[in-house]
């Protein structure tokens, strides 16, 4: 199973997947973006033993209701 088959996802109003940032691209019109919360973002890594730019799933206000089609370990940080 490839990673973007692990979860079916229903109800994702505010989701996004995040990592830390993207520099080097603003020439391209890029934006640089990234987690809203990377020290959030990195200890989730770390819990589970990420790297710490991995990508995140970033939820605000209405959480989705996720099912995950195989072993899965998810760290919740607020």
């Amino acid at each position: 199973m490839s990673e973007n088959e692990s979860f079916i996802c229903d109800e994702c109003r505010i989701l996004t997947v995040q990592d830390l940032s993207r520099y080097g691209y603003l020439k391209y019109g890029v934006p640089i973006s990234g987690a809203m919360d990377a020290f959030s973002m990195i200890a989730a890594n770390l819990l589970v033993a990420n790297s710490p730019n991995s990508a995140c799933l970033e939820i605000t206000l209405i959480g989705p209701e996720l099912k995950a089609l195989a072993d899965t370990q998810i760290p919740l940080l607020a």
